[in-house]
């Protein structure tokens, strides 16, 4: 199990490595966007601890790029606190239970992986998503991608979604429209910071076609990088 802590310094990821470290759960430490990029590229991670405060000091296309990459994986938010030692965003009780807990329900299960694969490009298809894999008016939604590769995407959406939820997407724009199965690995909730609301989500299965769909459109992204639909 190895963890990649992001934080300005060793003094700010200290209580952060203590944690992980009465978990026994290897930690690897990074201060900086670049820095995070390239311990992704090179060691497979099955989750991050963000310190909120180092992300937001971010600025321009670096952060904007850690963003789109961190969406692949399980992400806990933190920032310190000299009573506690650290608190977890957005959830109450104990900050160590809820990081024991995010190590235990979240990165335990997450195949641990490297970037190489899975960075993502900002090409923005229509989907269908669902919860019912008979794509019902009652469970289905249109929307689009926000950034994709062949092992993942993360969409827009303003409904409320829960981590390891099973989706079913239909790609509108490819040849090929055999339902996707998915899960959600990252929610990113509507009114929480200035961010896009919506889901990362992880393909749990895609054909040899659709594949083949996806990266012919990664290329013709990489000849025409201005933004647009597909």
């Amino acid at each position: 199990m190895r963890i990649l802590i992001l934080a300005k310094d060793t003094e700010e990821a200290a209580p952060y490595r203590a944690v992980l470290q009465t978990l026994r759960v290897e930690a690897h430490e990074v201060h900086d966007s670049q820095a995070a990029l390239e311990a992704l590229r090179e060691k497979p991670f099955n989750g991050v601890l963000i310190d909120m405060p180092t992300l937001l000091r971010m600025a321009g296309k670096g952060r904007n790029e850690l963003q789109n990459i961190l969406s692949l994986y399980p992400c806990l938010h933190a920032r310190p606190d000299k009573q506690t030692g650290i608190i977890i965003l957005g959830q109450e009780g104990d900050p160590h239970e809820n990081v024991r807990r995010f190590i235990e329900t979240r990165c335990k299960n997450f195949s641990p992986r490297t970037i190489r694969r899975d960075a993502r490009l900002d090409v923005h298809f229509n989907i269908l998503m669902s919860t019912s894999a008979l794509f019902t008016p009652q469970t289905t939604v249109k929307t689009c991608t926000m950034n994709i590769s062949v092992l993942g995407c993360f969409v827009f959406s303003v409904a409320v979604w829960q981590p390891d939820t099973q989706v079913w997407i239909q790609f509108v724009d490819l040849e090929d429209k055999t339902p996707v199965v998915a899960k959600v690995c990252q929610v990113q909730r509507w009114g929480k910071g200035c961010k896009i609301p919506g889901v990362g989500l992880e393909f749990l299965s895609l054909t040899d076609n659709q594949i083949a769909g996806l990266q012919n459109s990664f290329a013709q992204q990489a000849e025409d990088p201005a933004p647009h639909g597909q």
